[in-house]
């Protein structure tokens, strides 16, 4: 199978999916293939579906026009009826046959049907999901069993609920393409193994006025060869393109062009086209383009730009941030490949204080521990969840937040915990704060009261709160963390009560689109994020449980870990690491003071000798949790 035009000709395949940004043939490909079948048959009515009434009056007037000109296209010309109502802009009658364009909603997905149905754009759908988009025109095909074909492609502007996901359930083909130095392959999809994706490299100059720099980053512009380092040229991949192959899901390609493995069963075909593909558009206007985006998103923090480059220019996902598309798969490869080596309940010397968050379920806990350096980088020393404590009656049961302040004692060991170094497993850092979330009305009354019993056991750092109550704010300009805590004077019953709490509403939208960022960081820059070995194997996913689409946070799968990562940041903005009287090269703060392991934490740090977290979920009598 050479491609999507291929494609359409195999009896193999009902659909053909392709993603891509533009300019790049996604709509020729759907064009040749109604050409053809005028021309060689079988003649059939075709539907061609697009995102809306606008979009089709821009290509009624241009490609669709062109289709049935007398220069361009005249055997086409010449089959277009001759009454008015078989030459309509929008609606051709070819031989008692109709091609017909319409706009993608509910109706007219339903009600219409056709041999070969064509989804353009269907990332832009907004009457009808696209992620249903596939199912509803698989019922319109079946009368027509094996003579029905479909075609779908779209920029991958809504990620794995559009289009992308689309592809990820089809025949998956990757282009891979030989470096024109060395003659080794790769791809120029970050969706390439490690090793093997040559990527759009350029010099971004520091030193340079903006103008100046982004001529400089288009001059430099060319594709990095993963193997020998040799940077090829727009005329390079002229010659590449040619060579290059498709290489599908149950097949592996070496670097030395040798392919091994069949194409796995498929009734649905699947191409992922990279921008750098297209031979129309230059690789210095890309990186151009790209880097404009980037630094516009670096200075005002607003993704549209970068969006749509990174979707529409690129043909890659957008899930915030800069960079590759973020994937679990390759974030797990960072356990076994970071030169950061740490096992679960332990920290390197690097980090300089721990934080901790929570997030409060109907029956369990969820948390992650996270250390931190001065430059952002982090490490996620453990993530667990809590879903039982054992009673004074010896029996287990499960966690109930919203209903038992006693469930809350499970979590005071988590303030206690001292984490131990790597390097030295006798000396650790205490946990700075913990940040509880109680966005949940059912647990904010419980979340208070616990925060109140453990300021009066002293669980505090010179007199500031080691518990951190949080709540989301609902404004998506809202800070990470505001200036100043609201204060809690008032019991549940609108009594007086001390101490006095805090609660902080963070700006969570802001959080993620950190976080994510934060996740693609890789050359262990300001940002990396490291992560131990021994972490659950849900971590990873939970990372990409929510995707940013139209600058909205949608959640596609479990989320708790993007939602932990921007709460234990949260906690490290409230603690100003970077505040001009911290010395950190001549004493540290309480909270940041490695401490012996042996010891227990309280206002001036280390106290009386404590037992391991382990010992203390032994102990359940007296609260501590257990660990599922």
């Amino acid at each position: 199978m050479d491609g999507p035009q291929d494609a359409h000709d195999d009896p193999r395949y009902r659909f053909v999916i392709v993603v891509g940004p533009g300019r790049t043939g996604k709509s020729l490909a759907g064009e040749n293939h109604i050409v053809k079948r005028f021309r060689h048959g079988p003649k059939t009515d075709v539907i061609i579906y697009l995102p809306s009434s606008s979009d089709i009056d821009s290509y009624a007037d241009k490609e669709f026009a062109n289709l049935f000109s007398p220069l361009l296209n005249p055997e086409m010309a010449l089959q277009v009826g001759k009454r008015p109502t078989d030459n309509k802009r929008e609606l051709k009658r070819l031989g008692g046959k109709v091609i017909q364009l319409l706009p993608a909603n509910k109706n007219t997905v339903r009600q219409k049907q056709a041999p070969y149905i064509w989804a353009s754009e269907i990332d832009g759908y907004a009457r009808v999901k696209p992620s249903a988009i596939k199912d509803l025109i698989r019922i319109r095909g079946r009368a027509y069993g094996n003579q029905f074909k479909a075609y779908m492609e779209s920029h991958p502007d809504l990620g794995q609920l559009g289009i992308a996901g689309e592809w990820r359930l089809s025949t998956r083909g990757v282009w891979y393409w030989p470096c024109a130095h060395c003659e080794q392959w790769s791809s120029p999809l970050p969706l390439a193994p490690k090793g093997m994706h040559m990527r759009l490299d350029y010099e971004r100059r520091s030193d340079m006025a903006d103008d100046d720099m982004l001529d400089h980053v288009a001059k430099t512009a060319g594709l990095l060869c993963p193997h020998c380092g040799a940077v090829n040229s727009d005329a390079d991949r002229t010659v590449m393109l040619a060579r290059g192959r498709w290489i599908f899901e149950g097949q592996v390609i070496t670097p030395d062009g040798a392919v091994n493995g069949e194409i796995k069963p498929n009734d649905t075909a699947g191409f992922w086209i990279h921008g750098t593909m297209s031979p129309f558009v230059k690789l210095g206007e890309l990186a151009k383009e790209y880097v404009g985006a980037l630094v516009f998103f670096e200075r005002t923090r607003k993704s549209e730009k970068l969006r749509e480059v990174t979707a529409k220019s690129l043909g890659e996902e957008y899930l915030g941030g800069k960079g590759s598309p973020l994937q679990a798969s390759k974030l797990r490869e960072r356990v076994t490949e970071s030169e950061q080596r740490f096992v679960v309940g332990t920290v390197p010397r690097d980090a300089m204080f721990v934080t901790t968050a929570v997030d409060v379920g109907h029956r369990n806990f969820d948390i992650s521990i996270y250390g931190w350096d001065l430059e952002s980088r982090s490490w996620l020393i453990e993530r667990e969840t809590l879903t039982r404590r054992r009673w004074a009656d010896g029996k287990e049961r499960e966690l109930r937040p919203a209903e038992r302040i006693e469930d809350w004692s499970v979590l005071e060991p988590l303030l206690d915990r001292i984490v131990p170094f790597v390097e030295d497993p006798s000396m650790g850092l205490p946990v700075a704060a913990m940040a509880i979330d109680t966005g949940d009305g059912h647990v904010t009354e419980k979340a208070r009261e616990f925060a109140r019993r453990m300021a009066r056991k002293g669980k505090h750092w010179k007199g500031w709160q080691k518990v951190r109550l949080i709540k989301g704010a609902r404004s998506k300009m809202a800070p990470e963390v505001p200036v100043t805590p609201r204060k809690v004077s008032k019991d549940e019953n609108g009594q007086p009560v001390l101490p006095v709490i805090d609660e902080w509403d963070l700006g969570v939208h802001k959080l993620k689109v950190q976080a994510v960022e934060w996740l693609k960081v890789e050359d262990s820059g300001p940002g990396q994020c490291f992560f131990a070995h021994g972490l659950p194997a849900s971590t990873f996913d939970e990372f990409l449980g929510e995707q940013l689409i139209d600058d909205e946070w949608v959640r596609t799968g479990p989320n708790e870990g993007l939602d932990l990562f921007g709460y234990a940041n949260a906690v490290r903005l409230m603690l100003k690491p970077d505040r001009a009287e911290i010395k950190w090269d001549v004493r540290r703060p309480a909270w940041a003071m490695p401490v012996n392991t042996s010891a227990e934490t309280g206002d001036e740090g280390p106290a009386q000798k404590r037992r391991n977290i382990f010992d203390k979920v032994a102990s359940a009598n007296q609260g501590a949790g257990i660990i599922d």
